[in-house]
């Protein structure tokens, strides 16, 4: 399974196209519309396509933001073996593989795009507030790419969720993530400008 950071994909789509995350919400082989075969077993299983939209405004006293994360269902897609390309294989058992550990890891590369989202809001508030308007770009753009590093060394180290101890301690290690950041899971909210300290 690989994610594919690509924004772009996400603007513009139709609204039953895209899914916002939610801790209530995972998930479903249903989500993954794009019709996939698979006829080589050295491919990846899965693709997950999900962003990042901030969005802020500012009126002289106050920010308000806006940072969903977004799954595009459209472009995502799992794996589906049939037997007339698959050879020798065990066709049931490689879909029943797929269907519970891919969707699993591919919930897993949301679930960072999450935790990203959560830091970029986080950001808001404490730059914001402290009047550190003008690093706001620079702090998203050093954001994105610490998020696609992560998403990288998750599929690198679990193998794309074949190493199963490895993905276990992935999916620990994200939870907490998560949890560490639960005051910034609402996707918008507004701050007061603060005045910003000269030294």
């Amino acid at each position: 399974m690989i994610h594919l950071l690509m924004l772009a994909m996400l603007l513009g789509q139709p609204k039953n196209k895209i899914i916002h995350w939610s801790e209530d919400r995972k998930l479903t082989m249903e989500d993954f519309q794009k019709v996939a075969h698979h006829r080589n077993t050295n491919e990846y299983s899965g693709q997950t396509w999900s962003g990042i939209e901030p969005e802020y405004h500012t009126d002289g006293y106050k920010l308000t933001y806006k940072v969903p994360a977004l799954f595009n269902r459209d472009s995502s897609w799992m794996v589906y073996y049939d037997a007339k390309h698959s050879g020798d294989l065990d066709v049931e058992w490689m879909n029943r593989r797929a269907g519970t550990y891919g969707l699993s890891h591919e919930q897993k590369h949301f679930d960072i795009t999450e935790v990203y989202a959560r830091k970029i809001r986080k950001m808001f508030r404490e730059e914001v507030s402290r009047g550190n308007i003008d690093r706001i770009d620079d702090r998203l753009e050093r954001y994105f790419r610490e998020w696609e590093e992560c998403q990288d060394r998750y599929d690198s180290e679990t193998q794309h969720s074949l190493n199963q101890p490895m993905q276990a301690k992935w999916d620990t290690r994200i939870q907490a993530m998560l949890d560490e950041l639960s005051d910034y899971k609402e996707d918008e909210g507004e701050v007061i400008l603060g005045q910003r300290r000269r030294s």
